[in-house]
């Protein structure tokens, strides 16, 4: 199929409607398994194929405008993505959600701007793995999530995924992004409250440390208070001995090693509480 655009590739000839037809040939794959592309007349509508031979020669510059105008034409993220795979190689993959899952894409605010996002992560993998174009990129994610992320397991490979700590961060980052647009002006706090159900531990790190700014703005507002022994000094008549429990499982996700000696999510849950009580004393 790459060899079959080639030509389109090096601008030697314009992309056709028979080129969609040869990529939808069941002779070289089960294409029809997954997608449709429109009909000719349907996308004749939206683009003729002299605008588009010029948008898909020219990648990738000019890339977000091109992306757009093909999606208008195909309908479908995944129709624009299958083309500019076969056409592009060193540049572009198939966009997928079994795929997307692997790498945790961040969803964009349209089709288009998730695909780029997509692009972004797999132009990243190719870097770092050493692979020779984007589309491997692609291929090798998809042969991980059949081995990995499906009902069969390739231990061995499951294994070697769990211990890629690039790959690790490359996910984290996708998911905390999306994270820290859902809290927003929110705040730490409520992240932790919502982190509770996932990741106990995460949930207590980001609550002690909200724990810590609630505490030290109640001392800035004593001048001269000394910062040993300001903490609970500054603390309103009968919230002592909560903040003793609210201290001890902050602390404890930092003494304890063995994730079953860390403090639980009910002490968690009762130490974003008694943060929450110290802003509302604080308005």
């Amino acid at each position: 199929m790459e060899a079959l655009l080639e030509p389109v590739r090096r601008g030697e000839r314009p992309f056709s409607y028979r080129d969609l037809e040869a990529i939808q040939n069941g002779r070289f794959w089960d294409f029809r398994q997954f997608w449709r592309f429109p009909a000719e007349s349907d996308i004749l509508r939206e683009l003729d194929f002299g605008e588009m031979s010029s948008l898909v020669q020219r990648l990738p510059l000019d890339e977000a405008h091109a992306i757009a105008r093909l999606h208008v034409a195909f309908k479908y993220i995944e129709n624009v993505s299958v083309v500019l795979r076969f056409v592009h190689p060193d540049h572009y993959g198939i966009i997928s959600p079994p795929v997307e899952k692997v790498l945790e894409v961040r969803r964009g605010r349209t089709e288009v701007e998730t695909y780029l996002n997509y692009l972004k992560d797999l132009r990243e993998v190719r870097v770092h793995h050493g692979l020779a174009r984007v589309a491997d990129a692609d291929m090798a994610l998809w042969v991980v999530q059949e081995r990995v992320l499906s009902s069969y397991r390739d231990h061995d490979l499951l294994r070697e995924f769990r211990a890629d700590t690039w790959l690790l961060r490359r996910r984290a980052v996708n998911l905390l992004a999306e994270l820290g647009e859902v809290v927003g002006s929110a705040g730490q706090l409520e992240l932790a409250r919502g982190l509770l159900e996932a990741n106990v531990a995460l949930a207590g790190t980001l609550a002690g440390a909200e724990l810590e700014r609630a505490l030290f703005r109640r001392i800035g507002r004593r001048a001269g208070a000394p910062a040993a022994g300001g903490l609970e000094a500054s603390l309103p008549a009968g919230m002592s001995e909560a903040w003793r429990r609210a201290a001890r499982v902050r602390d404890g996700f930092f003494q304890h090693e063995d994730p079953a000696r860390r403090p639980s999510r009910r002490e968690v849950m009762e130490l974003i509480e008694f943060v929450e009580q110290l802003r509302q004393e604080e308005s």
